[in-house]
């Protein structure tokens, strides 16, 4: 040990003994002595009383004040002379820059000349006691490699090497004092024995108390030096735990805000907070309505009763309709007075008012009941104890002088009366008994002076007989004795001041000492137990001493304690600062007639009475209530909310169910206050204003974790060493996350908050970005990906980045993470703080620590906390994570006693507390069997109890803070009732997501169990719990419950994990079973009992409870039925399934919950797919076999892509994907169960969901049961290439974000990212063992290395793209440049050299991509093949030299990829199969000698660009990607076996795809971000069926004349078949399937039952014509015409018409007119021409036609009016000739386009008009009923187009899309067609892709390119012609997309990519559908009842209806069935088809 010289400190200056003292005593390990032992006992205390006050590190003041609360935490006295107590002189910010400035300078100048000191100090030599390793800040050594520094020592907290600064500020000053040592035996490093006396010497040290003083710092006692090296052997090693930083400031200092602050409106906080800046006061939306309901008790109970049942539930759905939580608090149902055995009611009471009315923003605080009764005075809880013994002398003295003078009088009349009287002397009473009867009062002045007076009262009071009466001596008698017997009842009367003594007890556990008021059951006992009568008995027995005490309370106390609760809680609301007219609303019931029938039957329970009967009124209880009803509340209450109630008095009073005029009150009551408590709601809810719905639920989320950390922060106390280390590690550049662990309740928490509030001022000048979150302090982030969810959100708002992208799986999160924390810049750095991760759900193994980065980017801190328990698998994962770097895990030590001494007197100051010796020592004795912060509070709590009269047994305190719970929980059970208690906590315990006060309330009035035993005490008009029972006890357990954000509202939880376990411990393993909570819990979410009575012991009939309704969701009445406006009820959505598969009740968890298909919609709509998706999974792990909930979790997967567009499209993707299994699942016998029982009730479920859905006829979607695969997120834009390492265990890939991401296939995280990477990357490829990746864009390639992330050579000096491959094992890198057909070659070890460059030879079959290359070889051999070519060719890589050459086997073989293993050459090939079909192929052949081997066969459906090989060469793999039916496929071969089959077919077309390892296939979709991951390892063995080619359906023919049927014809010329669509039973099939009607070149066209068939080609006068027409009739199954000699104009099929059964429209040969034929006789009937002149040659036209066209168009002259009117005559003569030969072209021009050939036409609906576009200027328009050319639709700068085109009905209007050439506008144009003019036309509408008209031509809908639907109606005004409507992410507009506008133009049927249905009138979406596949076809049946559309690859007509609750069934009775069909009835040929195959 090293002690000081002697007189050391003597000679410096105070600063520089103050610098030495803190040198010496922040080590304490290495000084030890007298000297320092007085140091360091003078500093322990100096840091106690600064503990207790702290100093204040503040701005510059200005000279403001803080408001309404005190920032010192002292006293006040104490605070008296503070700086904000003394005025300041107001400076400018240029001075308070510079006096600051000089401060920091001042500091920095103190802290370089202490660090030089130190080093001086260090160069001495070298000594150790605890060892090198030894870390001051842990308390015990740590065991480091030698030699190895932590990584923050090295570097100071401004970032300059460590060591290199010390000694530069070791130079040039002074040395520290001499300093000495001594060993154990006066020479050595050791100390000596000390003596047993305990004073000073000079062996131990050690000072006495008469010792300690400033001379012993300079006593000559020590003389030894001591070796300073190791002192700087010791510090040496301190890491950045103990780093120069300035020392951290505890306790908290409550501070007033700053003036910018104060400014801050609610926005800006929020944005502020949002943005990382938790140093600033946290707004809150309250989104709790909390309302208390203020009356009486007794009188009011009908009111209160009616209240509770019929408005606040309404009030309940309506604020959950605007997302708010309505509380109505209540404490006075089912009490009849104030009383409580604790009298803490009207303490209760008041805390629930003050919660009310806290918000000043809440529209409404409270409801008054006013009556006609005031209510009994309250009696006080305590006294002050002046007061009350001033009280107490006063009764006393007045009680004496009252008994000694009746004494006296008794006296006197006694005298007069005879010995042998009945008024004897055993009858007497002596004035000496009478006046001792009092007890002896408080010795003061006061009461001596009382007491004499009294007493002289006393002897001049003389009891004379009146004078001049004269009585019998009789009678005299008797006078006298009812004298005395009046007197003695006076004396009975008077007050009894040992009552007082009796019921108040001293308590000096109080700074300021009070008097008590006693429990009741204390000195009465039984109280409120037994029997009735005895509970009577003992209640009218506390009724007399209460009525006793208040009287004498009242008479002779300084202050009137007269109030009832009611006037008591009306003070408290009106008093309140923030309190406003319109917080309050009165209903005030009166009485006309009840002063005069006082004496009826309970009329005392309504008014105000004495105590004896006859009843009279109380008048002062009168008096008070006048008051306030006329005075007080008019005042304080505006008088719109004052309701007044004048009603009849009849004997019961008000009773529910009872006098008609009563419950007519009642109700206009419920009325008037339900009607303004809504309007003043719904004035607020507007007030509050509209944000973003996802910035709000951020912004709610965020703000529940900053108050959770800016509470502890206020109330944190000691650890400044923790703190110190956690500075340290924020102002380091350390790249890895510091890991905060401890015991249970040591204070990780506060510690983390703590420093959280600090860390912006420790990182001041730069704008850091601090994040916190502490895992439970909400439901949601519990689950880790809901808390990585939140965390990228806000890293997205703070940094100012669009969060749209963010994912929402948990993988993709993972890597997203990484991604957003590299936002972090120098000068805006984020620090996270994570708190509590041990409470993390075991969701996604969240535990584990996957998802926290090991190596965080740079300016980037991460410090989260956890418990030490390896059962959490969180700290052994940690270490597992970072290694062996111990240094990061920093471990909260025990609670120091000083530490515990000063948090100690801190709450007992805030608390006004105090303690006895024996009390205080008891609780520090219990204090050090558990040195934790979290028992310190739960010890103070519970001494806040202990008066100083209680006696304390120590034996029976409890040392862990679960056992201390479990004593609290028993001290409840026994206060409040075993039962009451024991169920409602298993409630709170059993929950998932806690909670609310009203659902407990609830599910204790359901339980019999807790009813039975309350009522045995609380007389209750309804079986319900009286909600005060449940409000004493959360006060009681405040420390013990909190609350919590979760579903939307606040509920209540266990506030720490072991108040949990001691809770489930006791409640749900040793009292009740689990389950029984569960059900219990279950029920009620279920609703069984809302509307249903529930018997009870005693009633079989049973009550109702009148519980809450637990509906899914709640909606307007008025609104619209498409689930916009629902607001989801996610306590019961989130509670039900979880409380029925822990109740084990299996049946209702799947019929109720899983599989409900309801519960599944709200789930999903509530909350999210994910969401959803996990609910099945925490199914799957209870039963795993479970194959109901196995599909539906598949299902869903399978619907992510539409139901995360469109959560209503549910319905259809449920019903398209399950309907095929359902429809199967039939059991073999009738009586076997089916497979899937509960999928058949889901279907059926979801074909009548709530919310109208689009539900297709039939199984028409990809069902489960197949691969699925999984996410990777991480890329921002598309996805261009990717490839796999050579192991296959990390893929790259490489997007248009510009970035490289190296994926860890098996966790599923981004292991690296590389930028500036290239954002058009086509090829990608591994080498060197993983060394490098090459990378191909354009035609440059570019060499990475993946170590250094560097790039290491740019190939770009040839112009031609190359394909790029690997050979010799990774060594070489091969590229074909396409355009000069050459193959070049790099050596990648020999430094990039370019080894060779060859010409390859051959003819390419295509322009572009024309090589294909195997992307890996074996040896130094490439193989290499022109696409398309049947010949591929081996070459050496080094030398180019040809090795072999391999030729297709097949010479119909084309070419299409190439791979090699180690034992083949494969050659996949494309081969024509079958005429009008491709088959693909692999040919294999030798590797070694290039033989041919042998071929394996493909399928019909391959179609692939790109083959991969596994990693052991067994199998071939390739993507089946088909942009025609907008799908992809996974298709293998096995080498060996040569089986071939498709896997994994899913939706979309995949561009890259790589694959090397079964489970790590790898897809990217066409315009995807994300990489899709498909284990197929399983199903590589496994059996799957040959895929046929289906055809799907190219046209759907409804029938005119029965709308029931459809005719369908499939593409290729496929099969006819006939749907009947309004019978549900035969949607599945077919009614009649006709095949082989028609071949390839005929033309089919079919209207109702008739197939017309154009065929037989021919020639008639050198013109194609088709020369015969078949007439195939459906219906009669046969062919019913054949016409021949038809001479039909051969065409496209879509260009003719059939206008009946029996006539033909075509365009004629020559295109310039139409012509018509008649089915009948097949001959021509007419031609409809168009009516232009002839036009000859050039100068035909008219100088008439000439000049009227130069004055429509006036003049074209672009001449300025100066050079208009300087232009000559010859200038303008020669410009007007120029202007007219213009516009004689121009004329010549258009009329020449009216001999073009008609481009395209349409036909009105009634088949009458016709619309030709000739690819000109001009449209026509023909009347085919007239047959003539009816008019000419011109427009001179237009092109006018029908792409883009509608008539209506009639074919009166016309409207298209068309473009200006002369104005560069576009429009859309509506044409009137008789007139040939243009009606309206919009301007600026681009894009425009479909349009649509109605019959009448009032209102168009048009779709455009930006995703966009508009409405527009012509006939309107302008402000209200146009709507717009945004469409949804997948509704894609082109070419082929149509419209069809509904029911007279109110809906409308879009096909933009998929399906959708929109309410045109109010511009909503409806419903939607989207299928896996491509549609190729869509219509509309049954007048627009049914749509039907055909897809790609599905033959079936599909048949999409309008599906729901509020959907009316198409009803069709015109029609009838016309093919005799039946369910499941097909045509004869079908079923032949079907048994052939």
């Amino acid at each position: 040990m090293f002690q000081l010289k002697p007189g050391v400190l003597t000679g410096l200056s105070d600063d520089e003994r103050y610098d030495w003292v803190k040198l010496v005593t922040s080590h304490p390990v290495i000084f030890h002595g007298t000297t320092f032992s007085c140091i360091q006992r003078a500093a322990e205390d100096g840091r106690k009383r600064a503990s207790t006050l702290p100093p204040l590190e503040r701005e510059p003041t200005f000279q403001r004040k803080p408001k309404h609360f005190n920032p010192y935490e002292g006293t006040s006295e104490e605070a008296g002379d503070s700086h904000w107590n003394k005025s300041y002189e107001k400076v400018s910010i240029e001075v308070n820059n510079k006096v600051k400035t000089h401060l920091k300078r001042q500091l920095l100048q103190r802290f370089e000349r202490r660090l030089r000191r130190m080093e001086e100090a260090f160069a001495g030599e070298d000594g150790e006691r605890h060892g090198r390793d030894y870390h001051p800040w842990e308390g015990k050594a740590k065991q480091k490699k030698s030699g190895k520094k932590d990584i923050f020592s090295k570097y100071s907290e401004t970032g300059e090497n460590r060591d290199a600064q010390l000694r530069k500020n070791a130079k040039g000053d002074q040395p520290l004092p001499e300093i000495v040592t001594k060993g154990v035996d006066g020479t050595g490093n050791g100390m000596q024995k000390g003596s047993s006396n305990g004073t000073c010497d000079d062996a131990n040290g050690h000072v006495s108390d008469d010792e300690k003083s400033d001379d012993s710092l300079t006593s000559p006692r020590h003389e030894e030096k001591f070796d300073v090296v190791e002192v700087k052997s010791r510090l040496k090693w301190e890491n950045f735990r103990t780093m120069a930083v300035s020392p951290v400031q505890t306790p908290h200092v409550a501070r007033p805000m700053t003036r910018e602050q104060t400014r801050l409106g609610f926005s800006e906080r929020m944005s502020r907070i949002l943005r990382g800046h938790v140093h600033i006061t946290c707004p809150l939306k309250n989104r709790a309505v909390r309302v208390y309901l203020c009356s009486g008790f007794t009188e009011s109970e009908a009111e209160r009763t009616v209240l509770t049942e019929r408005v606040f539930p309404e009030l309940r759905e309506f604020c959950a309709l605007h997302g708010r939580e309505f509380q109505m608090v209540d404490p006075y149902w089912g009490l009849r007075t104030a009383d409580a055995e604790d009298h803490s009611l009207p303490a209760v009471c008041l805390e629930q008012l003050e919660r009310c009315s806290k918000d000043p923003l809440q529209p409404v605080h409270a409801v008054v009941i006013l009556t006609d009764k005031y209510g009994t005075p309250v009696l006080p809880n305590s006294l002050q104890a002046d007061d009350f013994e001033t009280l107490y002398n006063r009764v006393y003295q007045s009680t004496k002088s009252q008994r000694s003078a009746i004494a006296q009088q008794i006296a006197a009349i006694e005298e007069t009366l005879p010995t042998g009287s009945d008024g004897g002397n055993e009858q007497r009473v002596s004035v000496t008994s009478i006046e001792g009867q009092a007890s002896k009062p408080a010795d003061t002045k006061e009461t001596k002076g009382v007491a004499k007076m009294a007493s002289d009262t006393a002897e001049n009071t003389v009891s004379q007989l009146p004078e001049g009466v004269r009585l019998s001596r009789k009678e005299a008698e008797k006078r006298d004795q009812q004298q005395v017997k009046a007197l003695k009842d006076k004396l009975s009367l008077l007050p009894e001041p040992e009552l007082l003594q009796e019921w108040y007890r001293r308590d000096d556990n109080s700074q300021t000492p009070v008097y008590r008021l006693q429990p009741i059951s204390s000195l009465i006992k039984d109280y409120g137990r037994g029997d009735a009568g005895r509970r009577e008995q003992t209640r009218q027995a506390w009724e007399e001493v209460r009525i006793k005490l208040i009287n004498m309370i009242d008479l002779y106390g300084h202050t009137h304690y007269r109030k009832s609760l009611l006037e008591i809680e009306l003070d408290h609301l009106f008093n309140d600062p923030g309190f406003h007219g319109d917080h309050c609303i009165v209903v005030n019931r009166t009485f006309d007639d009840i002063d005069a029938k006082l004496d009826d039957f309970g009329a005392d329970d309504f008014t105000d009475v004495t105590s004896t009967k006859p009843f009279q009124i109380n008048v002062e209880a009168r008096n008070r209530l006048r008051k306030l009803r006329q005075e007080i509340i008019p005042s304080k209450v505006n008088d719109q909310q004052i309701f007044n109630f004048p009603t009849v008095w009849v004997p019961g009073g008000v009773r529910i169910g009872g006098e008609r005029f009563h419950q007519m009150y009642l109700d206009r009551m419920c009325r008037q206050v339900c009607d303004v408590m809504k309007r003043r709601l719904l004035d607020s809810f507007r007030e509050e204003g509209v944000d973003t719905v996802e910035e709000n639920e951020l912004f709610a989320e965020v703000a529940e974790h900053v108050l959770f950390f800016q509470d502890r922060s206020r109330r944190f106390q000691g650890m400044k060493e923790t703190l110190q280390v956690i500075k340290g590690y924020t102002r380091s550049n350390c790249h890895a996350p510091l890991i905060v662990h401890g015991k249970p309740g040591c204070g990780k928490s506060a510690v983390l908050a703590k420093a959280a509030k600090e860390t912006f001022k420790w990182l001041k000048g730069k704008s850091a970005c601090v994040l916190v979150r502490s895992v439970g302090a909400t439901q949601a982030s519990r689950n880790i990906r809901h808390l990585l969810y939140d965390i990228c959100r806000q890293l997205c708002v703070a940094y100012n980045v669009s969060h749209t992208s963010v994912p929402t799986d948990y993988v993709s999160l993972v890597n997203d993470l990484t991604t957003r924390l590299s936002l972090a810049k120098s000068e805006r750095p984020l620090v996270i703080y994570l708190d509590a991760l041990d409470r993390l759900k075991d969701d996604h193994h969240g535990r584990t620590l996957s998802w926290l980065p090991k190596v965080l980017p740079d300016h980037v801190h991460v410090i989260v906390s956890t418990l030490p328990d390896d059962n959490l698998e969180i700290l052994p994962s940690a270490k597992s994570l970072l290694g062996d770097d111990t240094g990061m895990f920093l471990e909260i030590p025990d609670l120091q006693e000083s530490d515990s001494m000063v948090i100690m007197n801190h709450l007992c100051n805030i608390h006004n507390h105090s303690l006895t010796q024996s009390q205080f020592d008891i609780r520090f004795n219990m204090l050090n069997k558990c040195p934790s912060p979290l028992y310190l509070t739960l010890i103070f709590e519970d001494a806040l109890n202990w008066r100083s009269y209680t006696e304390i047994n120590e034996s029976k305190l409890p040392d862990t803070v679960k056992k201390f719970a479990a004593v609290k929980f028993v001290q409840m059970e026994v206060k409040f009732g075993e039962a009451f208690v024991r169920r409602a906590l298993g409630y709170v315990t059993a929950a998932r997501n806690g909670l609310t006060d009203h659902e407990m309330l609830d599910l204790l009035s359901l339980d019999d169990t807790v009813m039975a035993e309350v009522a045995t005490s609380h007389p209750l008009v309804r079986r319900r719990i009286p909600p005060s029972m449940w409000l004493r006890l959360r006060k009681e357990l405040s420390m013990y419950l909190c609350e919590i954000s979760a579903d939307n509202v606040r509920t209540i939880q266990w506030a720490h994990s072991d108040f949990h376990e001691a809770a489930v411990e006791r409640y749900l393993k040793q009292r009740d079973k689990a389950p029984s909570y569960h059900k219990a819990v279950a029920e009620y979410f279920s609703g069984v009992w809302v509307d249903k009575p529930k018997p009870f012991p005693g009633s079989e009939k049973g009550v109702l409870r009148h519980v809450a309704l637990q509906p899914l969701c709640w909606q307007p009445k008025d609104a619209k039925n498409d689930g916009a406006a629902r607001v989801y009820n996610l306590r019961k959505i989130n509670e039900l399934p979880h409380h029925l598969l822990r109740s084990q009740q299996t049946q209702l968890y799947k019929s109720e919950a899983m599989c409900n298909f309801e519960w599944v919609l709200a789930k999903l709509c509530g909350t999210s797919l994910r969401g959803l998706v996990e609910e099945y999974h925490i199914g799957l792990e209870a039963d795993p076999l479970d194959q109901d909930l196995k599909l539906l979790s598949d299902t869903l997967q399978l619907s992510a892509t539409a139901v995360l567009r469109d959560p209503r499209q549910l319905a259809g993707q449920l019903v398209g994907r399950l309907q095929g299994i359902v429809n199967r699942d039939v059991p073999a016998t009738p009586g076997d169960p089916p497979k899937y029982p509960y999928l058949h009730a889901l279907v059926a479920q979801a074909k009548n969901t709530s919310i109208p859905a689009l539900v297709p006829s039939i199984c028409c979607l990809t069902e489960p049961g197949g691969i699925l695969y999984d996410l990777l997120c991480g890329h921002t834009k598309q996805i261009t290439a990717v490839t796999t390492t050579t192991d296959a265990q990390k893929a790259l890939t490489a997007a248009e974000d510009n970035t490289l991401k190296v994926w860890d296939l098996k966790s599923g995280k981004v292991s690296a990212t590389i930028h500036e990477f290239g954002k058009h990357v086509s090829i990608l490829r591994t080498a060197l063992n993983n060394k490098y990746v090459i990378a191909v864009e354009a035609n440059i390639i570019r060499i990475w290395s993946l170590m250094t992330k560097e790039r290491c050579l740019v190939i770009d000096q040839y112009l031609d793209p190359p394909v790029i491959s690997i050979a010799s094992e990774g060594k070489l890198l091969v590229a074909f440049f396409d355009g000069v057909g050459a193959l070049r070659t790099w050596d990648l070890e020999d430094n990039f050299k370019h080894v060779s460059e060859t010409k390859i030879e051959g003819t390419r079959v295509y322009s572009d991509n024309a090589v294909v290359l195997a992307q890996n070889s074996y040896g130094d051999y490439v193989l290499h093949a022109f696409r398309g070519s049947n010949s591929a060719t081996i070459q050496h890589a080094r030398t180019g030299k040809v090795i072999h050459k391999l030729q297709c086997h097949d010479n119909s073989s084309s070419i299409v990829a190439l791979a090699i293993t180690r034992d083949y050459m494969i050659l996949a090939c494309r081969q024509q199969y079958m005429k009008l079909h491709e088959i693909h192929q692999l040919e294999m052949f030798d590797a070694k000698k290039g033989k041919y081997l042998r071929s394996i066969r493909g399928c019909m459906q391959d179609s692939f660009s790109e083959i991969h090989i596994n990693l052991v060469g067994s199998h071939a793999i390739a993507v089946c990607a088909s942009e025609a039916s907008n799908t992809s496929n996974i298709m293998i071969w096995n080498l060996e076996t040569e089986d071939h089959k498709h896997l994994a077919k899913h939706s979309g077309v995949s561009t890259v795809s790589a694959c090397a390892d079964f489970r790590y296939c790898l897809t990217a979709q066409k315009g995807d971000n994300t990489l899709k991951i498909w284990n197929i390892s399983k199903f590589i063995n496994l059996p799957m069926p040959k895929l046929k080619k289906s055809l799907g359906v190219a046209e759907i023919h409804p029938m005119v004349d029965n709308p029931r049927y459809a005719v369908a014809r499939q593409v290729n010329h496929g099969p006819i078949s006939i749907w009947n669509v309004a019978k549900a039973k035969c949607l599945a099939n077919a009614v009649r399937i006709e095949r082989g009607l028609s071949e390839s070149s005929d033309v089919v066209l079919i209207r109702n039952c008739n197939v017309v068939i154009l065929t037989e080609r021919g020639l008639k006068d050198s013109k194609p014509v088709f020369k015969t027409v078949l007439i195939y009739d459906l219906r009669a199954k046969r062919y019913t015409k054949k016409l021949t000699s038809c001479n039909v104009v051969p065409s496209q099929a879509h260009e003719y018409f059939l206008l009946d059964d029996e006539t033909l429209l075509g365009p004629a040969e020559t295109r310039n007119h139409l012509i018509t034929w008649s089915l009948v006789t097949g001959k021509e009937l007419y031609r409809v021409r168009t009516q232009f002149s002839d036009i000859g040659l050039k100068g035909n036209i008219r100088d008439v036609d000439l000049d009227h066209s130069m004055q429509m168009r006036a003049s074209t002259a672009k001449l300025t009016p100066w050079d208009r009117r300087t232009e000559s005559s010859s200038a303008k003569r020669r410009r007007r000739e120029k202007e007219r030969d213009e516009e004689k072209r121009n004329l010549e021009e258009r009329q020449k386009e009216k001999q073009n050939g008609i481009e395209q036409f349409i036909v009105s609906g009634n088949l009458n008009i016709v619309v030709a576009s000739f690819f000109a200027h001009h449209l026509v328009v023909f009347n085919l009923s007239s047959k003539l050319h009816t008019q000419t639709l011109e427009n001179e700068n237009s092109m006018l187009f029908l792409h883009v085109a509608a008539l209506n009905f009639d074919g009166c209007c016309l409207v298209h899309a068309n473009y200006d050439e002369a104005s560069k506008v576009s429009y859309v144009s509506l044409w009137d067609t008789e007139s040939g003019q243009v009606k309206k036309r919009l301007k600026n509408e681009t894009d425009v892709l479909a349009i649509a008209i109605t019959d009448d031509g009032n209102r168009v809908v048009f779709g455009k390119a930006n995703k966009e639907l508009r409405i527009w109606d012509p006939n309107r005004k302008s402000s209200d012609s146009m709507k717009s409507i945004k469409g949804y992410d997948s509704l894609e507009f082109n070419v082929n997309s149509r419209i069809f506008i509904l029911n007279d133009g109110t809906r409308a049927v879009v096909f933009a990519g998929d399906i959708s249905l929109w309410d045109l009138e109010n511009a909503t979406l409806l419903a939607a559908f989207t299928p896996d596949t491509r549609i190729e076809v869509v219509s509309v049946a049954m007048s627009g009842q049914l749509i039907t559309m055909g897809v790609h690859e599905f033959p079936e007509l599909i048949v999409l209806k309008m599906s729901g609750r509020d959907v009316k069934p198409i009803a069709d009775t015109e029609h009838e069935d016309l093919f005799g069909e039946t369910t499941g009835d097909t045509s004869d040929e079908e079923e032949e088809d079907e048994g052939e195959a």
